[in-house]
Parts: structure tokens; C-alpha cells; sequence
């Protein structure tokens, strides 16, 4: 199996080497064998962040994989993992900050399905587990559908009332709800917000991750304002969304201080999770909790090619010295 993988590997790459970098097989691969020693660098962040064209010095910016991956295993607590893990367990856990209805399949009734159905008309359906927007689909009830069939299929999964996000949010496209990524590290006393960043689907799919052709965009930490253009998984700039025709570089998200404030509050309830993903929808009145991810991923870094790793440095130094201090405070 994972001889197969690493020859999927192998083929992918040397796939991409005339796309981006004009054939130089050689060339290439020995940088991506330095890369990967020296930086952690995968196949994927080799072209994803360009490392090409850039420097040891530059290179040395980015949270690669292997580097992300580190974080993960040294700064969030297996035990405390389970609580974003399962969808059922995250959604209970950070109930403060949801307030559409909600079911768990595998813990109710064909008939307690029947009435949410009634209520809602169409639903989103997603497994209790797993990531990147897999098998996440839309249902709409009718009298002519099979009902005891499709609840028989949902089993271990939750079914959710569809979020009426904000209008300026629903616009740039109707299907999906465009959800706002941000990744925090919490130092052992303040949540210190990385990077955040615009998540938006494309055409006639509900969901807004890259792996489902979805775009993502740089959001302005400081004011809310999306500072870039849209790229998609293969790295194609949009200025404007390809479905919608809506212009997303430069809009001001809103409730944006409402939003940190939030996610801070959220990332207390978790301190043994240092290192987390939040995707929040903006609503007309407020914001909502969709899921947190333990393992968050890095690819935002590859919109403006601006690396990550120096802030979580920082935080890392911040957590050291905190930790000192109150080892200091308890012996004396």
C-alpha cells in the first residue's frame, strides 16, 4: 500500500515539473530532496509555495507539512483530540456558539428523522467523521422520497439545518456556505490568531474546500478586509469568482471583531489544542460554529506566498516563557 502511494507520489510530481518548472527533472528533484530534509517540505507544499523560485532563506518562512505535523503531535493532547474529531461530540461541546438545529443519526429514531425533516424540507448531511468536505451532500424531503431509505443510509451521521448566512456572504456564491478559516495557537495565555482566510465554493456544490474546486483568499487579520486575490487548488488567480462574477478582493467581512472574539472564547474551551483550524459562517445577526480541525492544514500561505512559521515561533517562545513563570509562581 504504501509502495503504491509513494509511486502516486513519485508520478504526480514528476507530472508537475514541466508545468511549473519547465522540465528540469534533476534540477527539481534534488531541490525537493533538500527541501524536504532541511524544511519538511511535501511534493504538494513544493508547489504549492513555489520553493522553485525561492531561496533557503525564503523557504525557511513556510509551515510545510512535515512542519505541521509537528505542531500536531507535540501541542494538541491526543485525549482532547476527540473533541473535534467527531462532528456529534464538537458540535455538543461548543453548543455556546451554534444555534441551528441539528440531529445525530446513530443516537435517534426514523421517526425523530421524519419530524426534523418536516421542519427543515432541506438539510445538509455530513458523516460524523472525516474531513476536506467528503460526502457532504444536500437532501430535500419530498412526500415521494423514500425516507425510511435515506435515514437508513445516514447512519453515524448528522443532519443540520441549512445556515442562512449573510447576504454579502451568500453572494459570492448561493450554494455553499463560505465559511471563515482561522487558525489560532494558543501560548498557555493568550489565543494568538496566525492567519484567516476566506473559504468559498464554486458552481452548484454546497461545500467550500479546495479539494471540491472551492477558492480561498487572504483576509486582513486586522480589519476583516479580503488583501488578495481568490486561488484555487492548482494555484489559478480569480479576482472575480468564476461563478458568481462578484468581485470578493477588497470586501469587508462582517461581524469581524465579533468573529476573533468568538473563536478566542471557543480555543479557551480547548486549551490542551494549541494548534487549531476554526470555520465559522457569518450571519446576518452574528456567527456560527461549523467545526474546529486539529489538523488544519497550510495551504492558505500559498496565496500571497507568504509563509506562517515565523508567527508560531513566536507563539512558541511566548508558551516556553509562560510556562516558566508559572513553574516559577508554584515553587515559591
Amino acid at each position: 500500500m504504501k509502495i503504491a502511494l509513494l509511486k502516486e507520489q513519485v508520478k504526480r510530481f514528476n507530472c508537475r515539473i514541466p508545468l511549473y518548472c519547465g522540465g528540469r527533472y534533476i534540477k527539481c528533484w534534488l531541490d525537493l530532496i533538500w527541501s524536504a530534509a532541511r524544511f519538511g517540505c511535501s511534493p504538494n507544499d513544493y508547489f504549492h509555495y513555489e520553493f522553485h523560485r525561492k531561496s533557503n532563506w525564503e523557504k525557511n518562512k513556510f509551515t510545510t507539512y512535515r512542519r505541521s505535523q509537528g505542531l500536531i503531535r507535540k501541542y494538541n493532547n491526543p485525549e482532547s483530540v476527540l473533541k473535534v474529531l467527531d462532528k456529534r461530540v464538537s458540535n455538543r461541546f461548543f453548543a455556546d456558539f451554534i444555534s441551528r438545529e441539528w440531529l445525530d443519526t446513530s443516537s435517534c429514531t426514523c421517526e425523530d428523522f421524519g419530524r426534523f425533516l418536516s421542519r427543515h424540507k432541506e438539510v445538509i448531511i455530513k458523516p460524523a467523521k472525516g474531513g476536506s468536505g467528503k460526502n457532504i451532500f444536500k437532501y430535500s424531503h419530498s412526500e415521494e422520497k423514500d425516507m425510511e431509505r435515506q435515514f437508513a443510509e445516514t447512519k453515524d451521521c448528522l443532519v443540520e439545518e441549512i445556515i442562512k448566512q449573510h447576504r454579502l456572504m451568500r453572494s459570492l456564491n448561493p450554494a455553499s456556505v463560505n465559511a471563515i478559516r482561522v487558525i489560532t495557537f494558543f501560548d498557555g495565555q493568550d489565543v494568538n490568531i496566525i492567519a484567516c482566510y476566506l473559504k468559498i465554493g464554486v458552481g452548484n456544490t454546497v461545500i467550500d474546500n479546495t479539494g471540491a474546486g472551492g477558492l480561498f483568499a487572504k483576509i486582513d487579520t486586522d480589519t476583516g478586509i479580503v488583501i488578495s486575490s481568490c486561488r484555487d487548488k492548482h494555484l489559478q488567480k480569480y479576482f472575480i469568482h468564476p461563478f458568481s462574477g462578484v468581485q470578493v478582493t477588497g470586501i469587508r467581512i462582517p461581524h469581524w471583531t465579533l468573529l476573533l472574539e468568538t473563536v478566542k472564547k471557543a480555543a479557551l474551551l480547548v486549551p490542551g489544542l494549541k494548534y487549531l483550524g476554526w470555520d465559522f459562517a457569518i450571519l446576518e445577526n452574528g456567527v456560527e460554529f461549523i467545526e474546529a480541525n486539529h489538523d488544519p492544514g497550510h495551504i492558505g500561505q500559498a496565496v500571497e506566498q507568504a509563509g506562517t512559521y515565523h508567527i508560531f515561533k513566536k507563539c512558541i517562545t511566548n508558551l516556553k516563557n509562560n510556562r516558566r513563570k508559572a513553574s516559577k509562581t508554584l515553587s515559591s
